[in-house]
């Protein structure tokens, strides 16, 4: 396997290049070790690396993280984008070339060809989103003993949204439902209520700006890490697909331009430029942006 799917397993080390192999067993002198066997670990190969064929003669090529086969898969200029993905969960990734250690509550992950993966996730994302959906179900429920479809509710939310231009209206939503990652203990609340405000559509406005909000510090933590700034944003995952509102504060809150990536299956993409990278169809993973397009925002 790759390094992106070694540092995934635990045991990696990126000095090393490889899983620590001593560390795993506990053979070090003086330290005590995991008590693995390390001969169950598989060799840690270049991304990209073919590693055989299927029956039919098909090559076969060393997989990707899911992280970075969908970056890879969604960003044309590496250096200069943030992804930004809100689906059920929701994490703002990018690329840094020379390997650092990761801000405090993200991720440093391996990058195909070198370099890393800054990660920062929100434990809730778009679960928040689906949290107001089954509120507004329930009180629809019980009030009128239908139970619609959560495709009809969501349809409901966002033409609600579009009709009340005049947005939160100083509600501030903060969707730790299900705590932080510093803090798994702490919750999420509702603050601000006047009696203008507590209303569906503000209430819905403030959700989708807690939920882009919750992940602005990491945006910030990265501008920090680079000398040449990140300038793009792109966006990826369901809940940015189809809810133009969503990403329209996108653009406000990370202060620039939003693109969604040209495939919804971005993943799929990434693994197909990875297996064009060890094939020798594109030059080097650096290369691999020039074959990615982009949608427009509208």
């Amino acid at each position: 396997m790759d390094a992106t799917q070694a540092a995934a397993i635990g045991g990696y080390s990126a000095e090393l290049g490889s899983f620590d192999r001593k560390a795993l067993d506990g053979m070090e002198i003086g330290k005590a070790g995991a008590g693995l066997d390390s001969s169950v670990f598989p060799a840690v190969v270049p991304s990209g690396t073919k590693l055989g064929h299927t029956r039919e003669g098909i090559p076969v090529y060393a997989s990707l993280g899911d992280n970075q086969a969908s970056f890879l898969g969604s960003v044309p200029d590496p250096e200069h984008t943030m992804l930004l993905n809100i689906g059920t969960g929701s994490q703002l990734s990018a690329f840094v070339p020379n390997l650092t250690q990761a801000p405090k509550g993200m991720e440093a992950r391996p990058y195909p060809g070198g370099g890393v993966l800054m990660v920062g996730a929100a434990l809730s994302g778009g679960k928040s989103y689906a949290l107001l959906e089954r509120f507004f179900q329930e009180v629809i429920e019980a009030y009128t003993g239908k139970t619609l479809d959560a495709s009809e509710v969501y349809a409901w939310m966002e033409r609600i949204l579009v009709e009340a231009p005049e947005q939160e209206q100083g509600l501030t939503v903060r969707p730790w439902f299900l705590g932080t990652r510093s803090n798994p203990n702490v919750r999420g609340s509702i603050e601000h209520i006047s009696l203008d405000n507590f209303r569906p559509a503000s209430l819905t406005h403030a959700f989708l700006k807690g939920m882009l909000e919750e992940l602005k510090p990491y945006a910030i933590k990265l501008q920090q890490l680079q000398a040449a700034a990140y300038d793009r944003l792109v966006g990826s995952g369901n809940a940015l697909r189809s809810n133009p509102v969503l990403r329209a504060k996108a653009e406000t809150i990370f202060g620039m331009p939003l693109r969604l990536s040209a495939s919804p299956e971005e993943a799929a993409v990434g693994a197909a430029l990875c297996a064009a990278v060890g094939s020798g169809r594109i030059e080097n993973f650096r290369q691999a942006g020039r074959f990615v397009g982009e949608l427009k925002a509208d």
